[in-house]
Parts: structure tokens; C-alpha cells; sequence
């Protein structure tokens, strides 16, 4: 594959000046030595090492692809959810209707133990950068949970950050219903129904940008959500959970099909209304404001 330096360099510049990181930031971020370097690869004078590449492309959420041959302008923002989730303070009150799995016997894997003591302290962290950092860890620790130590609840979590990331990508008045619900405009319970069971009220301008983001974010966790829910689905004690978290991607838009965001966001209410009526507790729990 042949690179091309400067359209890398203003690619990588782009996305660096949208987050608002200086060169320092980066380069510490992805271990690099000298923030030279970053300079260098800005400016197309040299051309980063296809390791260093990935590195990037994984600091700031985009496909590799995207980085290389892409053209990724001063106008579109990299994807940063962590900000929007941590600054809202969402990860605090989310937990009552995308609940944190656990168990007596997952608790006896140290991995998860370990991820779950990261989750609920994540809980309560309001500084976006942290989060962000302790995320991975958290993820590490419950993907080594779920894969060596077979513990479904934590694949169940992964997939908890999964959609709770998803839903900052494509919830364009994320932010203000929240705000809403800060300053006693609104109950809990319309705060939970405006995410679960409305429509996106956002403008124009913002939904054409969260639908640049989806793209992005789907590209890169799509067949891990689909093995979270088989593996839920596969297991009795977490099959409801498993329908329930497959109704918010579609309430959400976080799935790859060609409908339009209104049709999966109706498809996605419908399904949780159903399971509700079924008496699936999660979905109840939600649409009752339980």
C-alpha cells in the first residue's frame, strides 16, 4: 500500500486540532519520544510507521483506512464520546436502565472483579480523560473475564460501555435532556423516556454529524456487539437482557442496515414496549420508570 504523506499529515493534524490536543498530548498518548515527530507526520516530511499508524488511528476512533487515504477536514470533529458521557455526568445516573451485571459466581473470576471495581468508579468520574483511560482498562480486564474465565456478565458489561458510547454518538440532545433533568425541568422518568422512547429532536447540523460519528464508531464495534449478544442470548439468565440491549440498537440507530435512523429508532421502541408487555424485566424496568 502506498502512502500518502501530506494527505496523512493534514489527516492527523485535523483530527489533533478537533480534540484539542497539542502535539506534547499526542505524541505522549500514542509513546512516542518527541513531539518532533508529530510535526513531521503533520507537516508530510515523514511518513508514520504502519505500528504508529494504528496507534492514532486507535487514539482518536477512526478506521486506518480513514487515516490514510481519507479525507478527514478541519470541520469534522473526531469521535469523542467520552467527553459528552463524562461531562453530562450520564455514567452516574445510566445504571437504571442499562444495569451493570453481576453475579456470585462472575465475581469469582479476579478479571472481572477487577473490571467491575473500575466500572462503578467510572461511575461517579466526571473528568472525560480519565474515563476514557480507565475505560480500556475496565474493557481489558472484562474481555480476559469472558474469554478465558468463560463469565457471560462480563461480556454482558462490555457491551454495557458499548451502547452507553453508542448512544453519546447518536443521541443528538443527549446533553440538553439531561441538563433538563439536572435542573428539575423534568422527572427521572422523562429523562429515561425521552432516551428510550423519543425520537432525536436534534437539528439538522447535529444529526448530519452524529450520522459521520455512527459511521465511524460502527465500523469498529459491530461484530463485537453481535458476539456480547450471542453470548447473552445463548445463556438463561441473561437471554432477557440480551433482547432487551438488541432493542436499543435499534432505538438507538446502532446497527448496520440500510432502514433510515427514523425507522430503527420506531422499530427499537416497538421492540421495548412488546417486552415490556411480555413481562421482560429490563424493558419494564424502563418503560415504567421502575
Amino acid at each position: 500500500m502506498k502512502f500518502k504523506g501530506s494527505r496523512i499529515g493534514n489527516n492527523i493534524r485535523n483530527l489533533r486540532i478537533s480534540s484539542g490536543e497539542t502535539s506534547e498530548e499526542l505524541a505522549l498518548s500514542i509513546q512516542l519520544y518527541s513531539p518532533r515527530s508529530v510535526s513531521f507526520y503533520e507537516r508530510g516530511s515523514k511518513i508514520p510507521k504502519k505500528e504508529i499508524l494504528v496507534r492514532i488511528a486507535e487514539h482518536y476512533r477512526v478506521p486506518v483506512e480513514l487515516l490514510i487515504n481519507g479525507d478527514i477536514s478541519s470541520g469534522k470533529r473526531a469521535v469523542r464520546p467520552f467527553e459528552r458521557i463524562a461531562d453530562s455526568n450520564v455514567l452516574g445516573r445510566i445504571n437504571g436502565f442499562i444495569p451493570v451485571a453481576i453475579s456470585m459466581e462472575a465475581m469469582r473470576s479476579l478479571s472481572f472483579l477487577k473490571g467491575l471495581r473500575i466500572h462503578y468508579t467510572l461511575l461517579r468520574e466526571d473528568d472525560a480523560r480519565k474515563v476514557e483511560k480507565d475505560f480500556k482498562k475496565c474493557m481489558k480486564c472484562y474481555d480476559d473475564a469472558f474469554r478465558k474465565d468463560g463469565v457471560v456478565e462480563a461480556a454482558a458489561n462490555m457491551l454495557w460501555w458499548l451502547l452507553l458510547i453508542g448512544l453519546s454518538v447518536t443521541k443528538n440532545d443527549l446533553y440538553q435532556e439531561f441538563m433538563k433533568y439536572q435542573r428539575g425541568e423534568i422527572s427521572r422518568e422523562a429523562f429515561i423516556r425521552s432516551i428510550l422512547l423519543e425520537a432525536d429532536a436534534g437539528d439538522k447540523k447535529g444529526k448530519a454529524q452524529a450520522g459521520r460519528e455512527r459511521g465511524q464508531y460502527l465500523s469498529g464495534v459491530q461484530s463485537n456487539m453481535l458476539e456480547m449478544l450471542r453470548a447473552l442470548k445463548k445463556s438463561p439468565k441473561w437471554s432477557e437482557l440480551a433482547d432487551y440491549y438488541n432493542a436499543l440498537r435499534y432505538k438507538w440507530n446502532l446497527i448496520d442496515n440500510d432502514l433510515k435512523a427514523e425507522m430503527n429508532d420506531w422499530i427499537g421502541t416497538m421492540m421495548i414496549v412488546s417486552q415490556a408487555e411480555i413481562g421482560n424485566q429490563y424493558a419494564a424496568g424502563s418503560f415504567y420508570g421502575q
